[in-house]
């Protein structure tokens, strides 16, 4: 259909056009902790996500439909201490793991998290709340097991579904599932936010050079100073 594919065209259009923006955004700022607790909002603004937090270490900010930042944090341990990958999601953290970390409620129904380092230390934290719903079913989806009669021995046997009458389910626990697309904006903003970092890094290391030209010409100057006033 030409207007879904339009559709999809202008939201990549769009997400592109925010990824730039928030890029620009970043780079303002000397160094990556200032540049992320500035822009919290912005990089929730372009995620498919109800909430989003940064762990810096044990310092955590975080916006919108979040948990608290003490609950963050026991999260970011958890994922420091558990998670092997640089990119983790789920769509039923809450349910899978509420007896394990302190603080998990119906905000972090589904979480997506990524490492921005090696060292594990520091996280982005993306979060979706409960998402309470149906699933129709043309008939009971489980089967019906019934004790029968046969050559007058009773057994179990599965019954057929005899009735193709609506059935529907009620889905509780979960968040909207983290699709391919979602997953490959994350990447997407993690891969930006890694291109901030160099970007600072260079930046840095030029005002170092300088700062280092500058000082090499004022110990040249100081000598000369010195040995003009000898003389």
């Amino acid at each position: 259909d030409k207007e879904i594919v339009d559709a999809q065209k202008n939201t990549e259009a769009l997400f592109a056009l925010k990824s730039i923006q928030l890029k620009n955004r970043l780079s303002q700022h000397d160094n990556l902790k200032e540049s992320l607790f500035q822009n919290l909002h912005s990089v929730l603004e372009i995620s498919q996500a109800d909430g989003f937090a940064i762990a810096f270490d044990d310092e955590v900010k975080s916006t919108g439909e979040a948990p608290d930042e003490e609950v963050v944090l026991n999260i970011a341990n958890w994922a420091r201490k558990n998670l092997r990958t640089s990119l983790y999601y789920d769509d039923s953290f809450t349910l899978k793991y509420k007896d394990e970390i302190l603080g998990l409620d119906h905000l972090s129904s589904g979480v997506a998290i990524s490492f921005l380092a090696k060292d594990r230390g520091k996280l982005l934290i993306w979060f979706r709340k409960e998402f309470k719903g149906h699933i129709n079913w043309a008939g009971k989806p489980e089967k019906n097991v019934e004790l029968v009669e046969i050559y007058n021995e009773k057994k179990r046997v599965v019954s057929p579904r005899t009735s193709f009458l609506i059935y529907s389910e009620e889905i509780q626990g979960k968040s909207k599932y983290w699709s391919k697309k979602h997953l490959l904006e994350i990447r997407k903003i993690h891969d930006t936010v890694l291109e901030t970092v160099q970007l600072q890094f260079e930046r840095v290391f030029r005002l170092n050079q300088e700062l280092s030209k500058v000082n090499e010409e004022l110990d040249s100057f100081s000598h000369t100073l010195s040995h003009d006033m000898a003389a």
